[in-house]
């Protein structure tokens, strides 16, 4: 066994995760950016006069924003969780149990439902111009 290049691979994946992390979080990080170009595109649609298209592209950027940002919050969350518990990492039956609570974590990200109800579903409907069953 390389004992000397496991450990030195240990610690730099450990320096790669600390430095994603300041990267995710930092002020002008990958998040804030995310937020500030959601931001800018809500205000651009607000502001100015569009044809559809330019809406219909304005959304999808919105879109993929959102999605994005919503991959490196789940990251920040993960490492933080990770961060909470570093300490544990020394002891070793603590290492499971810092697996099984990221696992938890990353299993609960992904089955994440969207459940914020600004609008009822007969007001969501009639925005985006979808007609009950029998009407025409």
């Amino acid at each position: 066994m390389e004992v000397v290049n496991n450990i030195e691979q240990a610690i730099k994946l450990l320096k790669e995760i600390e430095e994603y992390n300041a990267e995710l979080t930092g002020e002008d990080g990958l998040i804030s950016s995310c937020d500030k170009k959601i931001d800018y595109w809500e205000h651009y649609l607000e502001f100015n006069q569009l044809v559809p298209a330019q809406v219909y592209r304005i959304a999808r950027e919105i879109k993929r924003q959102r999605n994005l940002g919503r991959r490196y919050k789940n990251d920040a969350e993960l490492i933080k969780l990770y961060k909470d518990n570093e300490a544990k990492m020394q002891h070793v039956d603590h290492r499971d149990m810092l697996m099984v609570q990221l696992h938890k974590t990353e299993t609960k990200q992904k089955n994440a439902k969207y459940s914020y109800s600004a609008y009822t579903e007969e007001e969501r409907n009639e925005i985006l111009g979808i007609k009950k069953e029998g009407e025409k």
